[in-house]
């Protein structure tokens, strides 16, 4: 009896893949040792939006300024080192 296909055998397991390449060059370069190469100079861009927020409902009760008083204080601080 000669062997079919059916359309199933068309979507079969690909080795070495275009996206099985990409993976093990993703895995090569790890974006979090780049990151953490880099030195926070300034808090203002270090502190992400939600965070941001987040700090001024939670810890400074709702005061935008005194948030943006306690980050200058702060990146001031860091220069004095």
């Amino acid at each position: 009896m000669p062997e079919t296909n059916t359309v199933a055998d068309l979507f079969g397991p690909v080795s070495n893949s275009y996206y099985e390449q990409l993976a093990d060059k993703q895995s090569e370069v790890d974006i979090s040792s780049v990151i953490k190469s880099i030195p926070v100079t300034d808090l203002t861009e270090a502190i992400g939006i939600n965070d941001k927020f987040l700090f001024i409902r939670e810890i400074f009760n709702g005061n935008q300024e005194s948030y943006n008083e306690a980050v200058s204080k702060l990146n001031n601080a860091a220069q004095t080192f």
